[in-house]
């Protein structure tokens, strides 16, 4: 999808966008340096739930 903008990312960036695409998540380019990300696909993965876990165990000074 953003293949044009390869040679340019940063480890970092190319991390983050390799995490987009392989999401499975809407994703849509609507502006200059602006992208939506569907929520609802977001919301219903499997890594959302393991980071929300990670959260509560964190607050809850379990690890």
């Amino acid at each position: 999808m953003f293949s044009f903008f390869r040679s340019k990312l940063t480890a970092e960036q190319q991390e983050l966008l390799n995490t987009v695409q392989n999401s499975g998540a809407k994703v849509r380019v609507v502006g200059r340096g602006t992208v939506e990300v569907d929520q609802d696909s977001i919301i219903n993965s499997k890594q959302y739930a393991d980071a929300v876990k990670m959260a509560e165990q964190l607050v809850a000074n379990k690890i």
